[in-house]
C-alpha cells in the first residue's frame, strides 16, 4: 500500500510544483499581457477561450486536487470495509489518477501558451 502511494506522490511532484508556480508567478503576467493586448481592441471574442481555459485550470486546481483526494479516501474506505478489489487494483488506479492530473496540467499549460501567442500580435506598438 505505502509503495503505491509513494510512487504516485513522487510522480506528482513535478505536476504539483508547476501547479503551484503557475498561478502565483506566470498567470498574473499572462493576465497583464492579455489586458494590455485587449486594451488596444486587438483580440476578438472568439480568441478568448485559451485565456479562460488557462485561468480555469490554474485557479481551480485546488478543487481538482480535493476531488482526487476525496476519491482516494472513498476507495480506501471501500477497500477496508468490503474486500480486496481495491487492494488488487490500487496501483493501476493511482497511476490513472496521476495521468489524469498530468493531462489536466498539460492542457492548462497549452492553453496558457496559446493565450500568450494570441495576445502578443494584438499588443499595441
Amino acid at each position: 500500500m505505502a509503495r503505491a502511494y509513494l510512487v504516485a506522490a513522487l510522480s506528482l511532484l513535478p505536476t504539483g510544483a508547476a501547479w503551484f508556480f503557475t498561478p502565483v508567478y506566470l498567470l498574473p503576467k499572462l493576465k497583464k499581457l492579455w489586458h494590455e493586448a485587449g486594451a488596444g481592441g486587438g483580440i476578438s471574442a472568439d480568441a478568448r477561450w485559451p485565456m479562460e481555459l488557462a485561468i480555469g485550470v490554474f485557479e481551480q486546481g485546488q478543487w481538482v486536487a480535493a476531488t482526487v483526494a476525496l476519491a482516494l479516501v472513498a476507495y480506501e474506505w471501500a477497500a477496508w470495509s468490503r474486500g480486496d478489489a481495491w487492494r488488487r487494483h490500487r496501483g493501476t488506479v493511482l497511476m490513472i489518477m496521476v495521468l489524469a492530473m498530468n493531462t489536466v496540467l498539460l492542457v492548462g499549460l497549452m492553453a496558457f501558451a496559446i493565450a500568450a501567442l494570441v495576445a502578443i500580435p494584438a499588443m499595441p506598438r
